[in-house]
């Protein structure tokens, strides 16, 4: 099933035929009514106004912009109605989805929030003491022989507290140095790879100054985010029922359905159900788990979960507004999952096209379907350091004698294959901008390797030898057989989900004002 027409086609648009004028009307006018609702012209243009550039310029791009949108506006409308009165919004994942994604999204803007805080504190002499100390790793003491002696973990010189740093970039390991209030550190050992700092890998005094303050900037960011999440723990210390934990490790891999909806955490600003933290793990990525033990995992997701619901508590006292669009981002995330969920369901019975179909579909095409010509190569994959042998055998006609039995580039041979002979290859998949040189080869010279291509981000240099040509040709049914399969299961879908969408459009009473829509401007940014 062609998963990319989900979303696309669950809110496809028809357009609205109008031609629009400059007239303005009163934002409380209704542009579409519903049983269950009324679109506004103020709730449309606020909408607009939501979607960024690119979708706006894609509207605006067609023949009706207003029209487009509204419908689309409305369709959009019509399927959370259906999401909410087919119980797709109750499901105890989307609400925990929903959840998830208000963490993850709360985080993200405290971060920002921060950030702009953080960065402009970074000063000129941390810059130049963190490009001075680039990637120099210290051990050290604080308080050696004291009774509040402790050894923190290895860390980056660079990126520490200055107050700290400052004091053991003075000392040689074994040496104490006393800073002020009491401060005393002693430089335990000392790993420093790059004697130069950052000037050995940046030439650019800029280039210098920016990496270490964007560097500066995202470890200061982390450490104040650390020292909130610290705070609000002290503040409303969250209880972990460590049994929920255990079962979470043993059902990490279960149906979201299949888990109880005990509590995992609680604290007095919210609590963690082992649904929760299914959903949370989901957006981790299941990648993640295979990095570390499934104990450890489920650790660091709990962690991140805490501090995601801490991050919503900390907005909400501190930025409202930011909150409640927080919320709503995190709202869209989980109705379109739920939109992707509903459209499988509503295409679950959709029959594949039968033989018979794709036959027919080929037989009525107004041209015939005309196939590039495509050509097949032996690629050779060479280390830089035989550039300049390679040329010289070039020269005198012998660079097969180099190329044979090279690596192949990869990515190239048919399905199955690891051997050096690509697959037809037409000249837009011909590599390393290459096709047009490829492609100006004489047909009968199959001996000849071509110049080399250097390989970008790799030390690296590509060869190839022309092996046989297909000719450009009228495609056979057979070679585009499953081409025309796709395009009509597509049409199937697609005449499903219309059918769909005008059903609800039916059920829910769905009316547009096409007069109203006639008569405003075809820009929706100029409705208000």
């Amino acid at each position: 099933m062609p998963k990319m027409l989900s979303v696309t086609l669950i809110f496809a648009v028809l357009a609205i035929t109008g031609t629009g004028c400059t007239k303005r009307h009163s934002g409380a006018s209704s542009l579409v009514t519903l049983s269950t609702d009324t679109i506004t012209v103020e709730d449309a243009a606020g909408a607009w106004l939501r979607l960024d550039q690119g979708e706006r310029d894609a509207y605006l791009a067609g023949d009706d912009p207003a029209g487009s949108f509204v419908t689309a506006l409305a369709r959009k409308v019509l399927v959370e109605e259906a999401l909410e009165s087919l119980g797709y919004l109750s499901d105890p994942a989307m609400v925990a989805l929903e959840r998830a994604w208000a963490r993850r999204g709360a985080v993200i803007r405290t971060q920002e929030i921060v950030t702009s805080t953080v960065e402009p504190l970074v000063t000129e002499e941390d810059i130049a003491f963190f490009a001075e100390n680039f990637d120099r790793v210290v051990w050290y003491t604080v308080d050696p022989g004291g009774p509040g002696e402790s050894v923190p973990a290895p860390c980056y010189l660079s990126e520490m507290d200055p107050a700290v740093g400052g004091l053991l970039a003075s000392i040689e390991p074994g040496g104490v140095a006393e800073g002020p209030e009491g401060l005393v550190v002693r430089l335990d050992s000392l790993y420093n790879p790059h004697p130069g700092g950052l000037a050995e890998f940046l030439d650019d005094s800029v280039e210098i100054r920016e990496y270490a303050r964007r560097r500066l900037t995202l470890v200061r960011t982390f450490e104040s985010l650390d020292r909130m999440t610290d705070s609000i723990s002290a503040a409303h210390p969250p209880s972990i029922d460590t049994a929920a934990v255990r079962k979470l490790e043993e059902l990490q891999n279960a149906h979201p359905g299949a888990l109880s909806p005990e509590t995992l955490l609680v604290s007095d600003i919210g609590s963690l159900t082992l649904v929760d933290m299914y959903m949370e793990i989901e957006l981790m990525g299941v990648a993640m788990q295979t990095l570390v033990d499934p104990a450890s995992f489920i650790g660091d997701a709990v962690d991140r979960a805490w501090q995601g619901m801490a991050m919503t508590d900390w907005l909400a006292l501190t930025d409202p507004a930011v909150g409640d669009e927080n919320a709503r981002w995190a709202r869209g995330r989980m109705l379109s999952a739920a939109a992707d969920r509903l459209f499988e369901d509503v295409m679950a019975g959709c029959a594949d096209p039968t033989d018979a179909m794709v036959r027919e579909t080929y037989d009525s095409m107004s041209a015939p379907v005309v196939i590039p010509e495509a050509r097949i190569f032996e690629t050779a994959l060479l280390p830089a350091d035989m550039f300049e042998d390679y040329r010289t055998a070039l020269t005198a006609g012998n660079a097969g004698a180099l190329a044979s039995g090279a690596e192949p580039l990869p990515g190239l041979a048919p399905e199955g294959s690891t051997g050096s002979l690509t697959r037809p290859l037409t000249k837009e998949e011909v590599p390393l901008d290459a096709g047009e040189e490829l492609f100006s080869i004489d047909p009968s010279d199959t001996t000849s390797w071509t110049p080399p291509y250097a390989v970008p981000g790799t030390d690296f240099f590509a060869a190839f030898r022309l092996v046989g040509i297909i000719p450009s040709h009228e495609a056979a049914f057979e070679e585009i057989e499953e081409d025309v399969r796709r395009s009509v299961r597509m049409r199937l879908v697609e005449e499903r989900t219309l059918a769909w969408l005008d059903s609800l459009a039916a059920e829910y009473g769905m009316v547009v004002d096409d007069e109203l829509l006639r008569s405003m401007p075809c820009d929706p940014s100029d409705w208000l």
